[in-house]
């Protein structure tokens, strides 16, 4: 883990963010370039994340590559909102390029995971059921909402209820346990935040 807290014993903060820079870099620009598909707009997100954590400053016990592809994220989907490119879709595109974003190693695939399952778990029965028939036995909201005695809006409305509230909880566990106790409350929404 990198970590950044803006003041590094014997080296001025200047010259350590830009070694954090080096070691970084190419992972924010896949992930830009897997949100963006555009070298330009990929540059700018990437440029913008690194400004945006230089200046807000990174916590001395959080992991800098975290916080660094969060708010590569969070400016891409600026720069799509931007240039009105953004579009919802009701599926995920696979691309070859989103696997270089995608962690390999194993104590990371694990602890994701192990957050993943905690945040499912910690749903209500209704919501976890809903998004266990639609997203995961890919059954149709029609026939999600039959098996859980609802209409089809209804199961659809559930299942996007749990994958918000997943991702809430699923991000916020990668928030640090260990904030100063005038964070606690900035800190306890971040996950919420960050998930739109």
């Amino acid at each position: 883990m990198t970590r950044f807290s803006g003041k590094v014993a014997g080296v001025r903060p200047r010259e350590a963010f830009g070694d954090l820079y080096r070691l970084h870099a190419p992972a924010a620009w896949r992930v830009a370039w897997v949100i963006l598909r555009n070298r330009d707009d990929a540059a700018d997100a990437v440029a913008e994340a690194f400004a945006r954590l230089y200046a807000a400053g990174v916590p001395p016990e959080a992991d800098f590559g975290s916080y660094l592809l969060a708010a590569v994220r969070n400016a891409s989907i600026d720069v799509l909102r931007k240039s009105r490119r953004l579009e919802l879709t009701a599926t995920v595109e696979t691309s070859s390029d989103a696997t270089a974003a995608v962690p390999t190693d194993p104590a990371v695939v694990g602890e994701n995971r192990a957050y993943m399952a905690r945040a499912f778990a910690d749903l209500p029965e209704r919501w976890r059921s809903a998004l266990w028939l639609i997203d995961v036995e890919e059954l149709s909201t029609h026939d999600a909402g039959s098996i859980l005695g609802v209409a089809p809006n209804t199961a659809a409305q559930l299942a996007s209820r749990a994958r918000s509230r997943v991702r809430q909880h699923f991000l916020q566990a990668h928030v640090a346990n260990h904030v100063r106790p005038q964070c606690r409350t900035a800190v306890a929404a971040l996950g919420a935040h960050a998930a739109g």
